[in-house]
Formats: structure tokens, sequence, C-alpha cells
């Protein structure tokens, strides 16, 4: 009878050249190929059972104990598909495979006869596992009689060896197919390792026996280790020992609350608390609890309600500052310190595993165990983890790996890829990923699909990883008995011939159809030219662009041309190109230029690739993964990853995108302040130093960049991403400023790591007031008092100059009163002595001529003659002489000349007063 029927694919296309393979019951074996159509036939006895494998070398199916009928043609159609959706080579071993676990694989299902084979790869039982060596080998003893099939696990699945094909175990096969057997060997793409970087004493730890990992909320990498505490940024360690305060010399645990607090499990030394760095000393740890056995903290872990549950001697206990609530048998007491594990999950809910504890979950105050009665495979669980989507992974019993929902237990044994040993360390990465270390042996990875184990260049070591844990960078830690690995994963990925890639290099494309309509290219001896679509337009080096050759050529978001030429960087206006400058990165001799989704500019060079986001200039080489071939091309793929090639192959780096912490941020005046809410005014002219330190662990210390700005005012907002008042990016970690200018400021710092990731920015308020003397509240009332009393000098002045005038007007005036005074006087004292001398005459003369009359008959004519001459005397000279006396008398008192004084009180004048004197009363007798 014949068989028959057509070969096709998955879409309904047929399958030429697809390969048949029948194997009948006496182990012969025959091959046939299908037609151009797909079409196939060949002839069997009827009722004969035959194993049935179809396949094209990437594409296959196949039938076990199919069984032909009795009729004369019977049809059986195939549709092949991807057995598993796998990037494996299939061919001869490749050495360097170390790490890929080979399965043996037995179908278990048969088919009805003549039933068209279905596309699916039908599952089967793992019945054996295996590890390959250094060299890639691999073995399976003692196989039992059957039909079997090999796969190997990869990173993300499986590769079959030969599509899956059919393998026949039989003792009494004959030595050809024995040596068949024994030579299966894949072809597979390398496995690269990543990235390791080692950690140890000559880096700052205080021991290279470590025991936990944590990552503070502030991102740094916090270290148990057997000589004290290490905390790393990235940059420097910091330690802490007795010297600082631990009660103990080796911490075996640590945590962070909510409120941001450290503490440290001390073993016998019990809790410790951290106290940072202030203006009251260096930074120093404070014991809390008193030495005791019952007191003998393992391990630590704070929950999201701001309690500490510790891991004691028999004990977990949960501490929320005040109370201690004890759950007592939670786990058989032992003196190891990795045979109980806690973790805490998303929900606040705390797990615990152990020897002879199985899983246990604690809810505040109640105790949940799961047992093997509850579907564990053992009472001996081992490393513990809980993911972030609230799934518990953990060690069960030795080579078995369980995933806990709340409902389901999912195992995974050592027929999946795990190894064969207890499970010392379980850890979940934020991305899906959860790893895994085990005792005596090198740590794997399950990435969902398949385990990768590790190894450090073919050599196992021994009780070496203690604890697993993701940094905040998506880096994954370990900490080991020789120091701390860190495991950078998806960076950079290098992709030669080796991984199937046909060339190793692809030669730059410098033709770029412009938004504008226009046509660019450059030429290797013109350098840019420019099409309009009538004719072509050179610019070389008459228009300014530096060296006729263009090698890359890009247009950026605001319509520029950037361009790469042997020996610079230019923009091009659509006039004329100009070159690029403001950063010391730019590679001398750029080969290519390429703007990414995000509108960044990638420039490669023989030295390396140049990143530019428009504000910072980033920088990848050699000694970040980059091959020291160069970079001849850039692309990207629809994931975001970067692909660079280069004379030996592809390279494939993965940016990150992290939200990176706040630096911090101490002040430097004439002492340094850590606090800067504490920050004293600061004086007009005085220097200040901004220093800032940041966590970062992807980026050399050298490549780290910082920026700055400064605005008026306490404001609590950063000034915009490409605002001018951030100054350019430096590498130094600190900045002086001279104050000049008084008032209310704030200063802003932002870190800048390798992928142009920038941080959230740290603010720092400050105040500069100016100098007592530049003080206006000090001198403006000061210099208003002055300038009163200047003003009121000026017043007074006035008014004394304005006096003294008035004084010597006075004066002026009683000189001339004085003078005119004097005149009169004299006139009036000359004309006094000529009346008086008159009068004298008179007085001399007349009486006489009275008296010498005569004296009998005259008397009364005489008597009478006098009486009339006294009273016009007293009538005309009495009056104005009194006057003449009242002046005199009054110049005589109030003169203050000597002279004058004295003239009054000559002799003259007192003879003239008393002669009138005199004169009165005798003329009044008469």
């Amino acid at each position: 009878m014949v068989v028959h029927g057509k070969i096709i694919d998955a879409s309904g296309n047929p399958l030429a050249g697809a390969r048949l393979q029948v194997r009948r019951p006496n182990d012969v074996e025959e091959s046939l190929t299908a037609n151009s159509s797909g079409e196939y036939a060949f002839m069997i006895m009827p009722f004969e059972r035959l194993d049935l494998f179809v396949t094209t070398g990437e594409l296959s199916s196949y039938r076990l104990g199919f069984l032909a009928t009795a009729e004369l043609q019977q049809r059986l159609d195939w549709t092949l598909a991807d057995p598993e959706k796998t990037p494996a080579v299939l061919g001869s071993a490749v050495p360097g495979s170390a790490g890929v676990s080979p399965a043996l694989r037995s179908e278990t299902r048969r088919r009805d006869a003549g039933a068209p084979s279905t596309p699916q790869f039908p599952a089967g039982m793992v019945v054996a596992t295996a590890l390959t060596d250094d060299q890639g080998h691999f073995n399976f003893p003692n196989v039992k009689s059957g039909k079997y099939q090999v796969c190997a696990q990869i990173p993300g699945g499986r590769a079959w060896l030969d599509t899956g094909r059919i393998l026949y175990a039989n003792p009494e096969a004959s030595d050809d197919e024995r040596t068949q057997l024994a030579n299966l060997d894949f072809r597979l793409a390398p496995f690269t390792q990543r990235h390791w970087k080692r950690f140890g004493v000559p880096d700052g730890l205080p021991s290279a026996e470590v025991i936990r990992v944590m990552f503070a909320q502030d991102g740094a990498a916090w270290f148990t280790t057997a000589g004290g505490i290490a905390r790393f940024d990235g940059f420097e360690f910091s330690n802490l020992s007795r010297t600082e305060g631990l009660p103990v010399v080796a911490a075996l645990g640590i945590a962070q609350t909510r409120d941001g607090d450290l503490w440290f499990a001390c073993g016998l030394g019990g809790l410790a608390r951290y106290l940072p760095a202030d203006s009251a000393g260096p930074a120093r740890a404070v014991a809390v609890s008193e030495p005791s056995l019952n007191n003998f903290v393992k391990e630590l872990r704070s929950t999201p309600d701001g309690a500490l549950w510790e891991r004691r001697r028999g004990d977990v206990v949960r501490y929320d500052g005040k109370l201690e609530t004890v759950f007592t048998n939670a786990y058989p007491d032992d003196e190891y310190l990795n045979h109980a594990h806690l973790a805490v999950g998303p929900d606040g809910r705390v797990w615990l595993s152990g020897r002879g504890s199985g899983l246990v979950r604690f809810d505040r105050t109640n105790m949940t165990r799961l047992t093997p009665k509850d579907g564990l495979l053992s009472l001996d669980t081992g490393g513990l983890s809980v993911a972030p989507d609230g799934a518990v992974w953990f060690g069960d019993g030795p080579g078995a790996l369980t995933r806990y929902d709340r409902t389901n237990l999912t195992h995974f044994t050592t027929r999946d890829g795990v190894p064969s040993r207890r499970i010392v360390a379980v850890h979940a990465t934020p991305r899906g990923r959860v790893w895994l270390t085990t005792a005596n042996g090198p740590p794997c990875r399950y990435d969902g699909r398949s385990f990768v184990h590790f190894t450090e260049q073919g050599r196992v070591k021994a009780n070496d990883f203690e604890e697993i844990q993701a940094g905040p960078d998506g880096a994954t830690w370990f900490a080991r008995q020789t120091g701390v690995y860190r495991y950078e994963e998806d960076a950079l990925t290098r992709f030669s011939v080796a991984d199937g890639l046909p060339e190793a290099s692809v030669p730059p494309s410098v033709l770029l159809p412009a938004r504008d309509g226009k046509l660019y290219l450059g030429s290797t001896t013109n350098g840019l030219v420019r099409f309009d679509g009538k004719k072509f337009e050179a610019f070389d080096d008459q228009n300014s662009l530096s060296g006729g050759y263009v090698s890359g050529l890009v247009q950026a978001a605001d319509g520029l041309l950037w361009l790469t030429t042997r020996h610079a960087i230019a923009r091009f206006d659509g006039r004329a190109p100009s070159p690029v400058g403001g950063s010391k990165l730019i590679p001398g001799a750029p080969y290519v230029i390429f703007r990414d989704a995000e509108g960044e500019m990638w420039i490669g060079s023989g030295d390396g690739v140049v990143r530019f986001d428009g504000l910072t200039w980033s920088a990848l080489d050699e000694e970040d993964g980059l091959a020291p071939s160069g970079v001849r091309r850039i692309a990207q793929d629809g994931t975001g990853a970067m692909w660079f090639s280069r004379t030996s192959g592809l390279i494939r780096y993965r940016p990150v995108r992290v939200s990176l912490p706040a630096p911090t941020v101490s002040v430097q005046l004439d002492q340094l302040y850590r606090d800067v809410s504490q920050l004293p005014k600061v004086l007009a002219g005085h220097l200040m130093t901004f220093k800032y330190a940041a966590v970062e662990f992807r980026t050399r210390p050298a490549r780290l960049l910082h920026r700055y700005a400064i605005v008026s005012g306490h404001q609590t907002d950063a000034p915009a991403k490409t605002n001018a008042l951030w100054l350019a990016p430096d590498s130094a970690q600190q900045f002086a400023r001279r104050t000049n200018k008084a008032g209310a400021y704030t200063f802003f710092a932002q870190m800048i790591d390798r992928d142009l990731n920038y941080s959230a920015p740290a603010g720092v308020h400050f105040e500069i007031v100016p100098p007592w003397f530049a003080n206006a509240f000090i001198m403006v009332p000061s210099g208003g008092a002055l300038l009163g009393l200047v003003g009121w000098a000026f017043v007074a002045q006035s008014l004394v100059i304005r006096r003294k005038r008035e004084a010597d007007k006075l004066r002026e005036e009683m000189a001339d009163r004085d003078r005119e005074a004097r005149a009169r006087l004299e006139k009036e004292i000359g004309e006094r002595e000529q009346a008086q001398e008159y009068f004298q005459s008179l007085v001399e003369n007349v009486p006489v001529m009275v008296y010498r009359s005569d004296l009998e008959g005259r008397t009364t004519f005489i008597n009478q003659l006098g009486s009339e001459f006294l009273a016009n005397m007293s009538h005309e000279i009495r009056t104005p002489m009194n006057a003449i006396l009242g002046f005199s008398e009054l110049l005589r008192t109030q003169m203050a000349a000597s002279k004058d004084r004295n003239y009054f009180r000559s002799r003259r004048a007192r003879k003239g007063s008393n002669c009138w004197q005199r004169l009165i009363p005798s003329c009044r007798t008469a």
C-alpha cells in the first residue's frame, strides 16, 4: 500500500525539500524528500506500525506508532511549525556552552493511525537532566530502552536537537548507532554572562566575608560583613565597626524602616541603630538592647507599617518601637545562619522558611504554616523571596524551587533545570526573573521559560553565594565569602558571525532625504551635497565645512542637519555648516551619526560612542564594554535598544531608564554643614562651597556628571530641564561660589548618569546678608541719623553765623549809636560848659551887683529881680540840664571803654554837676 500526502507550513505554503524519516519495527530507517510542491509518497506493508518524523531543519513534526490500514492508498498530510520558538542553531558541539542544561524527553502520547499531525510539538515527560562541563560536553548514562528527544535549556527557552528528531535507545543497537547516540552535538549561540564586577577588601570593604546586602531609600548599598558594616554609594565605601559603636564585630542583618532609620542585627549584641553624621559628630551606631542569649538577632526585616521583624534563636519577634510580639516555635533553632530566612511581601506580610519549618506566614499577630500536607515537597525549605506580584519563591527540599501564589504551588525540579543541591538564597527581581544560589554550586537564573546556570571561568566556588539583592539600577548583587559581586545585564550584548550574523560589518549610509523635500548626501571629496530636484550644490571647505569627507548625516528635531567629517562634527542650517563644540568627549575621528526615537544624537568613532541629548554629552568606550575596534554604524530597534556595528560584529546596548534619587548636598562655610536646613546667614563676599554626593553604580565616577542652578528666592520647584539657569554639566562633585548680592537664594544640584538619566534635583535654601557697614537696615537709619546730624550741624552753623552777623550788626549799630550819643554828648557838654560858664559869670556877677547895690533902699527891687531870674533859670535851664545829667550818668554806668568812663569822671564834669547843684539852692536862697 502507498502512504502519500503534502507537507506545508502554518501559512499553507508547500515546503519543498522537506525530509521525511520513516523508522520501521525492525529498526530500519528510510529517508525521503518532498518535491517542489511539498508532496511525498512511500510504500509500506498493511497494518505495519511506523514512527514518522518530518523536518525542514527549522520546522518539524512527528508521529509515533503510526498504524497503516488495509487501504491501498492512505493520505497523511503534514503541517509543520517551530517546536519551540528558540534562536538555536543546530550542528556540532561548541566549547564554552557551559551552563546549558540538556534534557532527555520521552513521548508518552500516541495518535490514531492516519490522523494528520498537528503543528504543536507534543509535550513529553522529562526523564533525565544533565549539566554540561567546561567544554560543553554532556552525558546521559544508563538510559533505558525507548524513544527520546533531547533539548537544551538556553536563555529564554529551549533548543531541540535536530528540531526534535526522535532518538532510539536500544541495548541491541549496532556499534554505528551507539556511536551516533554518543555524539549528539548541539551548536548553540554562545551564552554571554554579561558584566560581572567584584568588590573586595582592596576596594574598601571591611571584610571579604559578606553576609547581607540591602539598598537604602537613597539608593546606597549597605553590606554586613564579618568585619563590620559598609556603605557604598557607587564611588567609595564608608565603614562602621566597633570603633563607631557597633556592639559586635560582625553584623548579621540590616533593615530600614519607613521613616528612614537604619537598624542592625548584631547577634548577641541585639539591635543597634544607625546615627548619620551631624553636628554632634561623625556617623556612628548605638545599641538599643542589652546583650543576652534571648536577644541573639540573626536577621532583620522591616514592613510598610514601620515595624521591625527579628529572627532570633528559635523565635520571630515583631517590634514596633515600643512593644515586642514574640512568635515561639516558628522554626527549629539551628547553628547555621542560612537555614532560615525572612522575607516581606508588598502587602506587608512576613514569610519564613527554614529547615523543618515548611513555609510560615505572619499576619501581624497570626502565624500560618504550610507543610507537605498542603502540597510542599518537604519541610526543609531554603532561600526565600517575595516577588512584586506577591508570589512567594522558596527552596523546597534539595533540588526544587517552588512558587506559591496564595492558591497554587508550582514546583520546579532538577528535570526543569534546577540545580540538584540545597537552595541557599532566592531573589525575585522586579523584571520577573528569579535568581537562586545553591550550596557548593553556581548561581542560577530562571527567566520564566528556562534555567540558566552561571559559572566563573568554568570553576564552581564552594559555599560562595549567601545573599542576593536587586539594585535600584536593575543590576543584581551577590554576597559571597570572598567579596561582593555585581552582575549587570541587558546593557551591552555583542553579536558576531558566531551568533549567525552573515557579515561582520556594514558600511555607513550617508544619504538623507530631508523633511523639506531636498536630498542630502555626503561625499568623500566634495563634502556635503544638496539636491533640490533641479541641481546639485556642494558645501565643501570653501563653505566652512571642515574636510571634504562626510561619513554621517542625520536631521535633528529642529530641522538642522548634523554631519560627521574626518575631524569634527558640524551642523548645517541651510546656508553653511558650522562646527559643534561644547564637549571634550567628541571623538577626533567620528564615523557615523544617528538620531534615536527620543531625538538624541549618537556619534560613533574609533574610540567609542558619544551621546548628546541637547544638553549633556555622555560617552561609552571600551571600559563600558564596547569593543576596541570602534563603531561604524548605529541603529535602534523597536524595543529602544541601540545597535552598533563594528569590524568584528554587532554590539547591542540597552539604555536604562531609571529614576535617580536626588544627590545629597552639604555646604562648606566656616565649617561643613551636612544639615542644610540649619545654614546660617552668609555674609556677602564670603566663599560658599556646595559639595554633593550621589549614589550611582552603573556609571564610572569619572563619567558621572552634575549640573547646578542658583535662583533667587526660596524656591521649592527646580527650573525646567532646558532652563538657561542650569549651568553646563560638569564631573566635579563640588561648586564654589563667592557671594556678592544680598538676598534669598536656592541652590539646585542634579546628577546625570551614563544613560543621561537626570536625577531628582536637590535644593538648598540660603540667604546672603551684607556686612554691617553695607546693611541697609543698619546703614539707612544710621545714615539718616548721620545726615540729620550733618544737616543740624549746617543749620546750627548757619544759626551761629546768623547770630554772629546779627551780633556784628548790633555791635555796629551800638557803635554808631555810641558815636552819635558821644557826639551829641560832647556837643551838649560843650553847650553845657558854655552855659555853665555863662551862668557862672551871671551867678558871680549878678548877686554881687544886687548885693552891692543899695542895701537899704533897693532890697526889694533886687530880690524881685532875683526871683524872676531864678524862675526863668529853673524853667529854661534846669530842665535841659537834668536831661544832660541823666544821659551823662547813663553813659557813665553803661560804657565799657575806660577812656569814656574816665572822661565822665573827670574833674570838670564833677565840677559842673556840683556847681549846678550849688547854683540852684543858692539862687533859691537869694
